[in-house]
């Protein structure tokens, strides 16, 4: 059969049909495929970010096959105690509605309210301006929430425990995705699909499981090893922030890195009226264990982490300033009020004044030749406008972002190839750390070699940055992790 672009001519025979499309998508791929390989042999750096992407598929490829095994009873019980926390908002939100003159909202099986409810009540009641997304329609979502709590004090309570009450509404969501019959969750990664050759996650090809990179701390207790094995996360510390300080040139960023952990630094510079002891250890604990007094959270369960921690928002802090946002803009994704956001800002480029030269640089590059290429050897052209700040923050974002995920997928890669599935067998990639299992006795054997596995030098303006893997175990769960140490003597 010829066929034409006349368009009568597509066989009326569904199984013919079928043949006709697949072979058109075939012929199509590979003359695309054919023009794109001749180009991608001109040039090194584009040849070799190809060939790094196709050596990644093979281990993708198994560990989305594997899957990892959850605990349906430790997942049944995370949605209840989700479900009961969330009580206590439901009748705040009833009480703001009625003090308003609205009736109370009627909680379905969302634990949050809907949007067309809570418009009523924002809108309607309140009397707050409508805020319309980027389609042009009311909105309240999540920035627009944001946005309006701090513009308009009489919504101020009620977004903020509408926030809190979807967080933990996509939680459940999350617990909720549909196990393999075998009780493990799988999942689909696409290689090279994202500019900064991150992997996206999505559900499994059977449409089951859900976004592992979704999957919150507290959501880590109901993912366990393998009966006889204990659970391996090796996560790089504080990844994108350091490659920032090595990028930037800001040797006093360089030296809080290497000294020890910079959030704590962060949130010390940020709130210096906390009664900081200078002991690292002991100024972590404090930071996790004390709640942002300016937003309201539940009660801190002693030994926990607050909902919305001081080390949480210092994290906030750094990613921020550390990709070109404004003050406001941090500000807002803290919480703060412009002046607070200002000054927590400036607080932290009085101390590393580096990095806002290193935005300038990448500007100034964007601006002369459109494209950004990493340490790494991983080219980028930017095809917004490149004077307009979102496209200069996406070019500033990406060199860190895009560092991190190429240092983790070269370990990534080496562990596959050398240990992978006889002694070792991965399980998932979450951005800048790698979750594995393993049997205890290899373990205890081979942790240094596992440590040195990690090791990854780039040479960033004359410097060699490495960055550190942290190792922990996990013998009951993913969320139940402790240091190696710690592991030894239990």
């Amino acid at each position: 059969m010829i066929l034409t672009t006349a368009g009568s001519l597509i066989p009326h025979d569904p199984a013919l049909r079928e043949w006709v499309y697949n072979a058109l998508d075939a012929a199509v791929t590979a003359e695309v495929a054919g023009v794109l390989l001749s180009r991608i042999s001109t040039d090194p750096d584009v040849e070799r970010t190809y060939r790094f992407e196709r050596a990644l598929q093979a281990p993708a490829m198994a560990m989305q096959l594997r899957g990892f095994r959850v605990d349906d009873i430790a997942r049944q019980r995370l949605i209840r105690d989700l479900t009961r926390e969330a009580a206590p908002l439901h009748r705040r939100c009833d009480g703001i509605a009625v003090a308003t003159g609205c009736e109370k909202f009627r909680w379905g099986k969302g634990l949050a309210p809907s949007t067309q409810q809570l418009q009523k009540v924002i809108y309607g009641a309140m009397k707050v301006p409508y805020y319309r997304a980027d389609t042009g329609e009311v909105s309240l979502g999540k920035e627009i929430l944001e946005k309006i709590r701090k513009k308009h004090a009489v919504a101020r309570e009620l977004c903020d425990v509408v926030l809190l009450l979807r967080d933990m509404q996509e939680q459940v969501k999350t617990s909720q995705a549909t196990l393999e019959p075998d009780g493990k969750m799988r999942y689909q990664v696409s290689v090279g699909q994202q500019e900064t050759g991150r992997w996206s996650c999505t559900k499994s090809v059977w449409r089951t499981g859900t976004n592992m990179h979704g999957i919150t701390h507290r959501l880590r207790s109901a993912f366990v090893p393998e009966p006889g094995m204990v659970i391996i996360n090796a996560d790089l510390e504080q990844a994108e922030s350091r490659c920032v300080a090595y990028l930037a040139r800001d040797e006093a960023y360089i030296e809080a890195h290497e000294r020890g952990n910079v959030h704590v630094e962060a949130a010390r510079l940020a709130w210096p009226e906390v009664k900081w002891t200078g002991d690292e250890k002991h100024d972590k604990a404090l930071a996790k264990a004390t709640a942002a007094w300016w937003v309201p959270q539940p009660p801190v369960e002693p030994g926990k982490e607050a909902a919305v921690s001081l080390y949480r928002l210092a994290k906030v802090l750094q990613h921020g300033n550390n990709y070109g946002q404004t003050y406001r803009g941090v500000a807002r994704r803290m919480g703060l009020s412009d002046r607070d956001g200002a000054r927590v800002s400036d607080a932290y480029f009085a101390r590393y004044p580096g990095i806002r030269r290193w935005h300038g640089e990448i500007k100034a590059e964007l601006l002369a030749t459109g494209m950004i290429v990493t340490p790494f050897g991983r080219p980028r052209q930017f095809f917004g406008r490149h004077w307009e700040w979102d496209t200069i923050k996406e070019a500033i974002a990406h060199v860190p972002q895009s560092l991190t995920s190429d240092i983790l997928k070269t370990v990534l890669h080496r562990i596959w190839s050398e240990w992978d599935p006889g002694r070792v067998e991965v399980l998932m990639e979450a951005h800048d750390a790698v979750v594995m299992q393993a049997r205890p006795e290899w373990v205890e054997e081979n942790i240094d070699a596992l440590k040195t596995m990690f090791r990854v030098e780039v040479p960033i303006h004359g410097q060699v940055m490495v960055i550190p893997a942290e190792v922990q175990i996990g013998p009951r769960s993913w969320g139940e992790l402790v240091s190696v140490a710690e592991w030894r003597t239990q």
